[in-house]
């Protein structure tokens, strides 16, 4: 496990709140967060795992705590990407069949001089009608190789699902690890990696010529040119137990960790997670990933202050009135995780003054 949460109440994961090193310190003096300061500086540091995450491993940090700590791994996912390929259907309200399933995105590859590169999922505003054209044709390829290839029609058109018994055995990565990066050491490894290979050339060369690439083309969008394979999940008639942990905020393919959850609530603000009763809450504040995979700092230290006003200083406030209550502030980048939880005697701890320090290297 990569923390003892012990009986923390409220859990807030912050995703790349922990800035590169070579500029923590310009961007650490430019931000002014009174209430995240308050909490890290006077909170206790929650113990490391022993188990560090590298260049090569295959989830983040973030993604790894997720999985665990929604019983989708005994311990922090390095091998291979979280298994939630059937979790994310039934969040996108299908009903997947017994068998394997992945998860399959249309992506693009940005050509560099000698390599492709995976571009962020997020720039590519994907539409229906172009979702919907560009499925048809991967799905028939997949039915050639006697796969089935799956889509929900009322919610994120980024994420398509594909049954396929004989990739069970691949190590694949999640989209994010491999932003920005040479795709060759991201890309499915095992003994099917080969037929996989061949399934996605096949649809890359279907789509090359598409009208819905040369319409995209034409308006200066990035083509869709390939997938992403990644989520492996074997399902079963029996789904696992929810636990007892109400999420906030948990959109895109983090739904797939809030299906397991007792209750689920979306784009909620700072009230309705005061309100709401559960003994154990977990809210996940994603804003400052796709910056920080873009390199757009400005834009990461903007999100950071307005996250510090409407979540982190109110949260803090509150946290002064419960005698009882718990808050554990989880912050992470591409290779660590750090945590600090706070409780009302934090407050106290009036000789230590608010900083941002431990954000820093």
């Amino acid at each position: 496990m990569p923390y003892n949460r012990g009986m923390s109440d409220f859990e807030i994961l912050l995703p790349f709140g922990l800035p590169p090193a070579e500029l923590a310190r310009d961007l650490l003096r430019e931000l002014s967060l009174p209430g995240l300061a308050g909490l890290l500086s006077r909170g206790t540091p929650l113990p490391q795992n022993e188990l560090l995450h590298d260049q090569f491993t295959r989830a983040l940090p973030h993604e790894a705590w997720l999985a665990e700590r929604f019983g989708f791994a005994d311990k922090m996912v390095i091998s291979s990407s979280p298994p939630i390929a059937s979790h994310l259907m039934r969040a996108q309200e299908l009903a997947p069949t017994a068998g394997y399933w992945l998860i399959v995105q249309p992506v693009h590859f940005h050509i560099a001089r000698d390599h492709l590169v995976l571009t962020d999922a997020r720039q590519l505003t994907l539409t229906e009608y172009e979702a919907a054209a560009l499925f048809e044709v991967a799905r028939g390829a997949c039915a050639e190789e006697g796969l089935l290839l799956v889509r929900g029609t009322k919610t994120d058109q980024h994420y398509w699902f594909l049954q396929a018994d004989k990739y069970s055995e691949l190590k694949t990565a999640t989209p994010d690890t491999a932003v920005g990066r040479n795709i060759d050491i991201w890309m499915p490894t095992g003994d099917a990696a080969r037929s996989w290979r061949k399934l996605q050339n096949e649809i890359q060369m279907s789509w090359h010529a598409h009208p819905v690439n040369e319409g995209r083309q034409e308006q200066g969008f990035p083509v869709i040119n390939s997938l992403w394979l990644w989520g492996g999940e074997m399902h079963t008639a029996e789904p696992k137990d929810q636990i007892s942990t109400t999420t906030f905020n948990f959109s895109g393919w983090y739904a797939a960790f809030a299906e397991r959850a007792v209750q689920h609530l979306e784009n909620v603000a700072v009230g309705p997670v005061l309100t709401n009763v559960a003994l154990q809450k977990v809210l996940l504040l994603d804003n400052l990933i796709q910056p920080a995979l873009e390199g757009d700092w400005a834009e990461w230290r903007d999100a950071l202050q307005l996250m510090d006003k409407n979540w982190f200083a109110p949260l803090a406030a509150e946290l002064k009135k419960s005698p009882a209550g718990k808050l554990t502030v989880i912050v992470s980048d591409g290779t660590r995780l750090q945590g600090w939880t706070s409780n009302s005697w934090s407050r106290y701890k009036l000789w230590i003054k608010p900083t941002l320090h431990r954000l820093g290297p």
